[in-house]
């Protein structure tokens, strides 16, 4: 049996090789795919499944047309849902005196979306590593 990541591997190499271009959105796409399966070992597929889930928007603010990133815990390695980079970063100080996304931040956490569609759960293997920048080298000016 041919597996996915094969046939979009083959597909991949043919279009090379017939100079066939993507077009932006499948490219988007498959990088994202890539992204997620790198990063957190899950498919684009379960990605939007969560996100469908939710109705398309982040589990806090309740807004879509985002840029939405993959939640979950840190001790466990169980998603808890989808949420928009600014809920995810700074839920609290995202929050500007709207009491009802700290409301439904603390929901979410109690009740997370991702169990909507697993109820098992959805474990990741690994904590994702840490992108860590690049130091300068700095010269020092002598006096």
């Amino acid at each position: 049996m041919i597996s996915e990541t094969s046939v979009m591997t083959r597909g991949l190499i043919l279009a090379r090789r017939l100079n066939l271009s993507l077009s932006a959105d499948e490219q988007k796409r498959r990088r994202k795919d890539y992204n997620l399966r790198k990063r957190y070992g899950i498919t684009l597929e379960q990605f939007e499944s969560i996100l469908a889930a939710q109705g398309n928007v982040c589990a806090v603010c309740k807004q879509g047309n985002k840029v939405f990133c993959l939640d979950h815990n840190h001790k466990t390695l169980k998603v808890r849902g989808i949420l928009c980079l600014n809920c995810n970063l700074r839920v609290v100080g995202g929050a500007r005196d709207d009491d009802s996304k700290i409301i439904n931040a603390a929901l979410y956490v109690q009740r997370n979306p991702a169990d909507l569609v697993y109820p098992d759960g959805l474990y990741l293997v690994a904590n994702p590593p840490k992108k860590r920048r690049k130091k300068r080298a700095t010269t020092r000016k002598r006096k």
